[in-house]
């Protein structure tokens, strides 16, 4: 890491602080292995909302995280896969990165991808000549669904740790508390849907077996994958446990605060955009070790 050209310290799998006092601090992050492409930014309001390539910002509330996660581009052309029909021809290939490409009589749409895949396959979306579905298996496995239906738009991308192709069921496995184990399937009903097929936790958790302080990162674990969390609730937030979904909003993950906030508090992750995130934090109130207040702070 460099800041103004002056050489700060290595960072590795760890998170390093680093204050700065002004958006015009030349920020360059240079790959020890010389292989991964630098990336250099000032940390300016229009930086921090429309991240460069390989950089990911997340707005904590009194600082930023900056996540750079580099990917080695392949620069030659080369077709990973190609499907021809009778209305689109997709391929997905490299050229200065990881690419796809869909043709139809409406034009031609294109979409760069960041995550590096080795393989991949195309096909129909529940045989719906209007609908194609690409799978990309690289490190982990991405589902995208495309509607060609005048001009053509990304209707659903998601990631996963197994897809049955033939059956469109799709497994998450997560690393939450409980280990759940979340089973999907992808469904057409006018729109493109998921539906629940089935959910595991590998890993039983009992309230009382737990730290009171993990008790409310245990119960939105539970709510994230759509669980149960009444064993985790009691008074009034137990009475309108049905609002919870509603009142924390499509939030994507769960984490403690950084050392900056109070550390009573809970923070909840939300994607905002592309490489764009958001924590808000939330406060909790105990009866008997159960959650019996929330509050938004």
């Amino acid at each position: 890491v460099k800041l103004n050209g002056i050489y700060y310290g290595q960072i590795y799998d760890s998170v390093k602080f680093i204050n700065i006092d002004s958006p015009s601090c030349f920020i360059e992050l240079c790959p020890l292995n010389s292989i991964e492409p630098q990336v250099s930014f000032f940390p300016t309001i229009e930086t921090l909302n429309s991240p460069p390539d390989f950089i990911s910002v997340t707005n904590m509330k009194g600082g930023y995280l900056i996540n750079y996660s580099p990917k080695i581009q392949k620069n030659e052309f080369s077709i990973i896969a190609q499907k021809k029909f009778h209305n689109a021809v997709i391929t997905l290939f490299t050229e200065n990165g990881y690419k796809l490409s869909i043709e139809t009589p409406n034009g031609m749409y294109t979409e760069n991808f960041s995550f590096p895949f080795e393989k991949a396959e195309i096909l129909p979306f529940y045989n719906e000549n209007d609908y194609y579905l690409t799978v990309l298996y690289g490190e982990k496995i991405i589902i995208n669904v495309y509607s060609i239906k005048g001009n053509t738009e990304k209707r659903l991308t998601l990631s996963a740790t197994e897809f049955d192709i033939e059956n469109y069921l799709v497994t998450t496995v997560y690393k939450d508390m409980a280990k759940h184990v979340l089973c999907e399937k992808l469904i057409f009903d006018g729109e493109v849907k998921k539906e629940r097929v089935s959910l595991k936790s590998q890993k039983n958790l009992s309230i009382f077996d737990i730290n009171e302080k993990l008790v409310p990162y245990a119960m939105l674990e539970e709510l994230l994958v759509g669980g149960n969390v009444k064993p985790y609730l009691t008074g009034t937030v137990l009475e309108n446990c049905d609002k919870l979904p509603s009142f924390f909003g499509d939030f994507i993950g769960v984490m403690p605060p950084p050392f900056f906030r109070n550390s009573q508090e809970v923070g909840l992750i939300y994607k905002n955009a592309t490489n764009k995130y958001t924590v808000e934090y939330f406060t909790f109130e105990y009866t008997e070790k159960k959650l019996s207040g929330i509050k938004k702070e």
